[in-house]
Order: structure tokens, then sequence, then C-alpha cells
């Protein structure tokens, strides 16, 4: 008679197996996150190696960490000198503790740590990378060529909604003399969306053949932010768009891939503001010939500030009216025909000032 051969239920079996599994010590283990999925309890991720050009994984480790000690680590890497966010397609490098799960036999392993001299060196070596392409494709000075506008005043905005940016910005606009007309597209300034909303207005700003110029701002706000502004895709758009970009994205010091393509690169959204109203102000003290206040009466605001408005424009003209007068008193050889256009000049500015010229604001 056959001896039955000795067997192990499954539950000895994983169990013996999960013994085996624990007994490798914890490593450090560096590759590109594919996900994070985050609980209540427990934050599930995804490392994996990847050839270049290849979507394909070579090899995925499951990884898992409690939610304790995840909110650690990230509190870890957003208040290091140089600090970045937890998010998919980011480079890591985690101290990580093999572990089986008994009920689905699943291999995984658990999170005890990251290294974040790791992944700023790999920021680097990728904020570097696409910054050489971008200037081996002429895309950094691209956007840089327009031609401004002499009086930007149809301006497009790309901010959050009801930010502190977008009050600063506009406040500072509507502070000035000059009737700016804002045509604003929201979009995500911090986050994962970050990229595809930006790129979504940006396209809508594009249908707009009237804007003079493209406004991206973004309030202070924390450091981590910044990097998704060094999106090549953001960039690109950015380079290639037909109008000039200005951007303030709210850091002094550091500075973006974003600012890098831009047409100005601004420190605040305030700063961006000034920029426009010190170009428009440019033109409005211009070379003072007739025809000035014919061309700026469209852009002077009404209300309190047209007094300003008035004088300001008005002295251009009436310069030109004293320059001529002198020189038939000096005996030059002065056309009154002149007089007579420069006066023309006066009288139009006064009717088109008249009619009443006020700020728009065209949100989204």
């Amino acid at each position: 008679m056959e001896t039955e051969n000795k067997s192990y239920t499954v539950t000895q079996y994983m169990r013996a197996l999960k013994q085996k599994v624990e007994s490798t010590p914890a490593v450090w283990v560096r590759g590109v996150i594919t996900q994070i999925n985050e609980k209540a309890r427990v934050v599930y991720l995804s490392i994996a190696d990847f050839e270049e050009g290849n979507v394909n994984p070579l090899a995925t480790v499951p990884l898992y960490c409690y939610s304790a000690k995840f909110a650690a680590i990230r509190a870890k890497v957003e208040n290091y000198p140089q600090p970045f966010t937890l998010k998919e397609q980011l480079k890591v490098s985690f101290l990580i503790k093999a572990d089986l799960y008994i009920p689905y036999g699943k291999l995984q392993a658990q999170i005890l740590d990251i290294d974040p001299v790791y992944t700023l060196g790999e920021l680097a070596l990728t904020k570097s990378a696409i910054l050489k392409r971008l200037a081996l494709e002429g895309l950094l000075e691209k956007n840089k060529a327009l031609t401004l506008a002499d009086v930007p005043i149809r301006v497009g905005l790309i901010t959050g909604e009801g930010t502190a940016a977008y009050k600063d910005f506009t406040t500072k606009l509507a502070e000035s003399p000059f009737a700016f007309k804002v045509k604003t597209a929201y979009a995500k300034m911090q986050g994962a969306d970050t990229e595809p909303t930006v790129l979504a207005a940006l396209e809508e700003l594009a249908k707009d053949s009237e804007l003079d110029v493209v406004c991206i701002i973004r309030g202070g706000g924390s450091k981590t932010d910044l990097n998704f502004f060094d999106s090549e895709a953001l960039c690109r758009a950015v380079a290639n768009f037909p109008r000039p970009v200005f951007t303030g994205i709210g850091h002094e010091i550091d500075r973006s891939l974003l600012d890098e393509v831009a047409y100005q690169s601004c420190i605040t959204p305030t700063d961006t503001a000034k920029r426009l109203i010190d170009r428009v102000g440019d033109r409005a003290g211009g070379d003072g010939g007739a025809g000035d206040g014919d061309d700026l009466a469209a852009v002077l605001v009404d209300g309190q500030l047209a007094g300003f408005a008035f004088i300001l424009v008005l002295e251009a003209v009436l310069f030109r009216v004293h320059a001529e007068a002198r020189r038939l008193l000096d005996g030059e050889n002065a056309d009154p025909g002149d007089l007579h256009n420069t006066g023309s000049s006066i009288e139009a500015f006064i009717f088109q000032f008249t009619q009443g010229v006020s700020i728009h604001r065209i949100g989204k």
C-alpha cells in the first residue's frame, strides 16, 4: 500500500515562505514611481525600472507604507533645503523591507525611509536635459523674439480662480490710469493638474487673435509647487505661443524652466502687472508728436483718474504746439499747417476722451 506524501496547508506554506522573505534585510531600491494610492490607514505605491524610449516596465515592485510613516516621509522631503513633492513619474530611492501578504500570496515591500539626495540629483539631471533639448531646438529664445505691442492693453491671464495672485494682478492694473482689458482662463497652479490645465488655458487664449500678451501668474506658496513649472510640455507650449508670454510664478530666488522660455520673467504677479503698466506708461510719455493723443485716448480710464489721464496726454500735445509757436517767433521755417494739425489732434482727443473709456474684465 502506497504511503501518503506529507503535505502542508496553504497557510502553513505561506507562513514558512513569509519567514524566509522577511529574513531578507532592508535595502535601498531605486526606481520610478508608477502609482500612488492613498487609503485611510495605508498608502500603496509601485516603483519600476524602464528602458529609455520604452513605456513598458522591465520590473515592478509593489510597495506599501502606513499613513503615519508616509506623512513623515512626505514632510521630510517637503521641508528639505531643496524640497520636492512625491508624485508619479518621480525617480526615488526607498529603504524597503520585503514582506509577503498571506491572504493573497502577494509579494510586496514596506517603505521605511527615503533618500532625498538621490531624487534631487535625478531632478537636476532631468531639468538639465530638458533645458539642453530646448536650447538645441532654439526654443529658449523663440518667444523672446516676438514683438511686444507698443501698448499691450489686451491681456490674456492664466491663474487660479479666486486666488490672491488674481486679485494682486488685476488690482494693480485697475489702479493704473489705463483701460486694460483682461481675458482670464483659469487653471490649477499647483499639483498634478497644473500641466494639463495650463496647457488647456494656453490653447484657449491662443484662439483670441486680439490679445497683445499673455501672463501666467501664481502666488508664493510652497517651493515644491515650483517643480510643476519645469514641465517640458509647458515649456514647449509657451515657447511656441504666438504672442509674448510673461510669467510671474511668485518665487524671487528660484526660477522654473517656464521662466527660461518666457518673453519676460517677473518675480510676482504684482511685478508682472507693473511691467505692463510701465510699458503703456512709456508709450504715453513718448515723443510728444501730433497724433499721440488720438492713439492713447482709447487706453485711458474714465472716472476718478480721468483728470490725470487727460493731463498726461494733453501735455504731450501742448508741448508740440509750444514748440511750433517758438519756431514761428524765432523766425524758423515753421509750417502754420502743422499748428492747425496739432490743434485738430487736441480736438479729436477731447472728443474721444469725453465718450468715456472704461476698464473691461472678460472672465472665463
